[in-house]
């Protein structure tokens, strides 16, 4: 659950900010934030319920069988791959060379990203086909033993080890750009992006790290005999692996929100956007309001929180300027104040002020 919240707030903020979207470091991480909603819905939400409730779709539908594993490699695959990409694209806008700053542009961002997105979902449909339901066991197998091998070394290296060596590699690179380069704004470089970039390579590390491990233990083990108390003790294993590749997923928004100043703005932004105060006489309540409601049909609700009669004129008082609000809508009301979450005083009746 953790995970769905924090990759879907990843994808709700870098959508509705225009400044993370035309930024390339950024718009990597949308389109991985994208694919980890989708990684934890379709294959991390199911494998927990299997494991909880004891109900396991794969082993009732052969269409799930093979849906759920073609899912799972696409959305972890591109994922991991443009995870690594904003890494690299932070290295290049650190460079104090000009040639390679001019590659990190938002044309290249897109067409790096389509070309992954094409690239790993062709890739993904290996499993409508090898994917199978066993007649005799009921559970969901690979049609031949190579292939299961060649999917092991391929998440082992694929998505373990080569985004670990990328991540960590372009990371120290960028850290030495960053201590060459005296001024940041020189070179139009952002503080938070970094932060960002650095939080990728430790989730890099904490949660691709054991998976890999354990992955490279399933390998060399692969024709070993195991009796029930071994493979009981490695499932153990497998769910503790699993916990932590799920945290290199979902994890992101949570150390972002630690880390990154801007983002925690961002994020409190974005909750309180419909957020606005009035008060009556220090009686002071908070209304989440539409911004497009008709000001005429906020009056009503004032009057009806407040406990006022239905004919009672109200004007509303900014408290800063002490000027009365004439407002025809009630889009306004954000507009006319720099406060983030606007705070005004309703008058009542006769009360004077000067107007707005």
């Amino acid at each position: 659950m953790g995970g769905i919240i924090g990759s879907s707030m990843q994808v709700f903020i870098f959508m509705t900010v225009s400044y993370y979207r035309k930024t390339p470091c950024t718009f990597y991480f949308l389109i991985a934030a994208i694919h980890e909603f989708g990684l934890f819905i379709t294959a991390i939400c199911p494998y927990v319920i299997a494991a909880g409730l004891d109900v396991d779709l794969t082993r009732v539908s052969i269409v799930w069988c093979k849906l759920r594993y073609f899912l799972a490699a696409g959305f972890g695959a591109v994922s991991t791959t443009c995870a690594c990409l904003a890494v690299i694209d932070q290295f290049l806008i650190t460079s104090q060379h000009a040639h390679f700053r001019q590659k990190s542009t938002m044309k290249i961002a897109y067409r790096t990203s389509l070309l992954a997105v094409i690239i790993w979902w062709l890739h993904s449909c290996l499993w409508l086909y090898f994917q199978d339901m066993s007649p005799k066991q009921g559970t969901c197998i690979y049609r031949t033993k190579a292939f299961f091998t060649y999917t092991t070394l391929l998440f082992c290296i694929g998505i373990c080890i080569i985004p670990i060596l990328t991540t960590a590699t372009f990371g120290i690179l960028t850290y030495r750009n960053i201590k060459n380069i005296i001024v940041l704004t020189r070179f139009h470089i952002d503080r938070q992006f970094t932060i960002i970039v650095f939080s990728q390579v430790l989730l890099s590390l904490i949660g691709l790290g054991p998976y890999g491990i354990y992955l490279i233990y399933l390998i060399t083990t692969n024709n070993i005999k195991k009796n029930a108390d071994r493979t009981i003790k490695e499932s153990l294993v497998a769910n503790i692996a699993y916990l932590f590749c799920s945290v290199a997923y979902g994890g992101r928004f949570y150390l972002l929100i630690f880390l990154s100043h801007r983002f925690r703005q961002t994020k409190q932004h974005w909750i309180n956007r419909n957020l606005l105060f009035l008060n009556i006489k220090k009686n002071e309540k908070s209304f989440k309001i539409h911004r497009k409601l008709p000001y005429e049909n906020l009056l009503h609700v004032v009057k009806v929180t407040f406990d006022l009669p239905d004919d009672a004129a109200l004007v509303l008082l900014d408290p800063v300027t002490r000027c009365c609000i004439a407002s025809l809508a009630t889009f306004d009301l954000w507009a006319w104040t720099d406060c983030e979450v606007p705070k005004y005083r309703i008058i009542v009746r006769n009360e004077t002020c000067a107007s707005k």
